[in-house]
């Protein structure tokens, strides 16, 4: 029975491995199908997670190569003569080029951030802008969540931050899409500086920071717009020189977050 048991689970998890075929495209995408027909125009498919639902088109111009289930592979190579037109899709799998995001963590931390991300047409590439605001009034609010889960490369209280990032998406946009990145962070903050050469004490002053981060993240659907993604990071954060020279104004950056995401 138990043998029986197994051999079936094996059937079915090997059926499920081998009725995938992989489509690569010119642009460099690559794609999770299921191959309906290759004729001497267009390739017909359906995306491998929507079996039952429309059946695409797409140029055979713009095909690169098709590995089967089965693991046969066919190249497709276009020949251009003079004055031909660039390969034309005649239908491809749409996908939303915008996204914006909602940092889970700053609400914790008493803060609220979010940020707008706009892609190529060839999916390879983001472009993405934050806007973070906190809502702290001073420091002795601050909790040592904030300096676990957030930037944690300024003093006191960060009164606000922005920056750029640029992603590169490993496989394109599939439904489970992987990215690296560098980005780049400036901002305000707010926090007690030590004054020892005029008068003894601390007073409280407003001044700028910078950081930079390699990153690297993920983004898992919870629908077709709805999305859970996922970052993590290094890098460095600078403040300018404080007056007490034992403080330090170069502090290393390990940011984390847990973002809910809307595609469009």
């Amino acid at each position: 029975m138990k043998k029986n048991l197994l051999l079936a689970i094996a059937c079915l998890f090997a059926g499920l491995l081998q009725a995938q075929d992989t489509l690569y495209r010119v642009n460099g995408t690559r794609q999770i199908v299921r191959i309906i027909e290759v004729n001497p125009a267009q390739v017909r498919y359906v995306p491998f997670s929507d079996p039952d639902g429309p059946i695409y088109l797409l140029s055979k111009q713009a095909v690169a190569r098709i590995i089967y289930e089965n693991g046969t592979v066919d190249s497709f190579q276009a020949i251009r003569e003079p004055g031909d037109t660039p390969a034309v899709i005649l239908s491809m799998d749409p996908f939303n080029r915008n996204i914006l995001s909602f940092y889970v963590f700053d609400i914790l931390c008493s803060e609220f951030t979010v940020s707008y991300e706009h892609l190529t047409k060839s999916g390879k590439w983001g472009f993405k802008v934050p806007f973070s605001r906190s809502f702290l009034k001073q420091e002795s609010s601050y909790s040592g969540l904030v300096h676990i889960l957030n930037d944690n490369f300024y003093d006191g209280v960060k009164l606000f931050s922005t920056g750029l990032s640029l992603n590169y998406y490993l496989f394109g946009q599939e439904r489970i899409t992987y990215y690296i990145g560098l980005s780049f962070l400036y901002g305000w903050h707010i926090f007690n500086e030590y004054y020892h050469q005029y008068k003894l004490g601390y007073g409280k002053k407003v001044d700028s920071f910078t950081g930079y981060t390699l990153n690297n993240g993920v983004f898992i659907p919870l629908s077709d717009n709805i999305k859970v993604s996922g970052q993590d990071g290094i890098g460095r954060g600078y403040t300018p020189p404080h007056e007490n020279p034992y403080i330090d104004t170069r502090k290393l950056r390990i940011p984390v977050e847990i973002n809910i995401c809307y595609k469009f």
